[in-house]
């Protein structure tokens, strides 16, 4: 018998854990709570923040696209953006649409997408954890991710980053299922396989098939060392019906994209794998292995301190479908050409699975006094942040309209994490961690309403932007010089040349129909163009070093 269940490591834990496991309805209330109290940081503010640069891409490509009539090629600035797949443009339309607001694409329609996903990455996290452990873990790794840097900053994001980490998540709980039918009730694995399959055919639709792919392979190997067999492992994968199905969600996109534009445009983009050729040269590079862990703040003390628990084999048992594709996406994004932390948001649910695991473990356990010195510690420093993040945000507060709705917020923090406590049972250092992490929750929300977490320049650049759409006459041409367009493509709804140097400036003002030229430029390249033209000054703020200035340029000929 214990042979047999050495074989599934999934169901060693599930009957191991069985008796400190918590009950299905409270687990279900829990989790409930959890995921009311995450939907509420995602949406709070979700359309007074203005949108960043990057954020405006995905607007004002929706926008392009629908005013154009094509769902076929992104346009962004009257131009092709060959950056990214269509699907987060697609599903920013759908939602317009069913508001009734396309071609009009605000904040809250690209956002909401993100807060979705968001709430589909938690549900897969605690789905995998459950599946692949007990119902006490998937929990503590649901709370955790819920409260987590990356889950708050991503949800406020519209950026197709977060659709993406939910495709991926999506997949690795396919996976996970197929590890607990195939050990628990050995049915229904054809479906969960073409989930998996559909869901990476998906995320290659929504930002590329990089991660996708290195998951997949990690998902191959994981349940190889799991199921000990590879005969049993394709049984359950379908390789040949996932293949077909991915081609049949991804080909038609670009095949028939490069039908539409020229074929070595579109070979020469980023949709062409041009940041897909590895940089052998950067493998060894250790930033992936401590850089992303911000997306876990704050709990920094308790996933150095949970690695201590790996050292029990009950902490290591059926964590192979989920290392594997960490690691193998961790080395592959170490010899990327680029270096972005939040490249390994997909994986955030895992992260935040593989330290709730040995969390629990060690909590459940009768631990040395070196060890428990460790998790008291981890514990003191737990408490000291969240006091730290409650008064920084008061700080912020003081003073504003919004004080009584903050102060308010967390005092119901404070009761909502004591009805946590009571209700998770076991040792009530769970509890504590759980109930720690529904007070982050709701601090995450109370810091979004002061408005404090965004810069000040974000605000700046679109009162600036806002200037030129009320002040500059619908005869006269707006241009960026030195200064990116996207605020004032999204602003103006209108092509905003971006030049480079004096000799387009000269060009762009001959061919106005009156004679000016509105240009927005940095603070130090005013005077060179004050000595060839008349120059009025609309606006300006600080951006970094220096001023972003709106100005009218007149031609000699124009009056002043």
């Amino acid at each position: 018998m214990s042979v047999a269940l050495g074989m599934y490591p999934a169901l060693t834990n599930r009957f191991s854990a069985h008796r400190a496991d918590i009950g299905v309805g409270r687990w279900r209330l829990l989790i409930g709570l959890i995921a009311i109290l995450t939907a509420g940081s995602g949406i709070v503010m979700i359309d007074s923040i203005p949108l960043d640069s990057h954020e405006i891409f995905v607007a004002q490509t929706t926008h392009e696209m629908a005013v154009r009539g094509d769902w076929l090629v992104p346009y962004f600035n009257e131009q092709p953006r060959l950056n990214k797949p269509p699907l987060s443009y697609w599903a920013a339309a759908l939602l317009a649409k069913v508001a009734g607001d396309l071609p009009t694409v605000c904040a809250w329609h690209v956002r909401l997408i993100s807060v979705l996903a968001g709430l589909g990455v938690l549900g897969c996290t605690v789905l995998n954890a459950r599946l692949l452990f007990d119902r006490t873990t998937g929990l503590v790794a649901g709370a955790l991710l819920a409260s987590s840097a990356g889950m708050f900053s991503f949800m406020h994001d519209a950026r197709p980053d977060m659709l993406y980490a939910f495709w991926i998540s999506l997949m690795i709980a396919a996976a996970a299922g197929l590890v607990h039918a195939s050990t628990i009730r050995g049915r229904g694995t054809e479906w969960l396989a073409v989930t998996l399959w559909l869901s990476a055919g998906l995320a290659t639709l929504t930002k590329g098939p990089h991660i996708p792919i290195v998951v997949l392979v990690g998902i191959a190997l994981g349940l190889r060392q799991t199921l000990g067999s590879w005969r049993r492992t394709r049984s359950l994968l379908r390789p040949v019906l996932g293949s077909v199905l991915v081609l049949a969600v991804c080909v038609p996109w670009w095949w028939l994209l490069q039908e539409h534009l020229d074929a070595a445009r579109v070979e020469s983009s980023q949709l062409g794998g041009t940041l897909l050729v590895p940089a052998l040269s950067r493998l060894g590079n250790p930033y992936y292995l401590y850089r992303p862990l911000q997306l876990l703040l704050p709990w920094l003390p308790v996933i150095f301190v949970a690695l201590v628990g790996y050292r029990r084999p009950v902490a290591r048992q059926g964590i192979s479908p989920l290392v594997w594709p960490l690691l193998l996406t961790v080395a592959a994004l170490s010899t990327g050409q680029q270096f972005r932390f939040f490249y390994l948001l997909p994986l955030l649910g895992v992260l935040s699975i593989l330290v709730a695991r040995p969390w629990v473990c060690s909590l459940r356990a009768i631990l040395p006094r070196p060890e428990r010195g460790l998790i008291l510690g981890a514990f003191v420093l737990q408490i000291v942040i969240l006091f730290g993040c409650a008064g920084w945000v008061i700080q912020q507060a003081r003073g504003t309209a919004q004080f009584g709705l903050i102060m308010g917020l967390l005092v119901a923090s404070v009761g909502s994490s004591y009805a946590v406590w009571r209700l998770v049972p076991g040792p009530r250092t769970i509890s504590a961690t759980v109930a720690m992490a529904v007070v982050m929750i709701v601090l995450w929300s109370a810091a979004a309403v002061t408005g404090a977490l965004w810069d000040r320049e974000r605000y700046a650049g679109h009162r600036l932007a806002r200037l030129a759409a009320t002040e500059l006459a619908p005869a006269t041409t707006l241009a960026a010089y030195g200064v990116s367009p996207t605020v004032y493509v999204y602003t103006l709804k209108r092509r905003v040349p971006a030049l480079t140097n004096i000799a387009e400036v000269d060009g762009l003002i001959a061919r106005s129909r009156n004679g000016d030229l509105g240009l927005v430029l940095r603070g130090g390249d005013v005077a060179g163009l004050a000595a060839r033209y008349a120059v009025t000054e609309l606006g300006r703020y600080r951006r970094g070093d220096a001023d972003d200035v709106l100005v009218v340029l007149h031609s000699q000929a124009s009056p002043r």
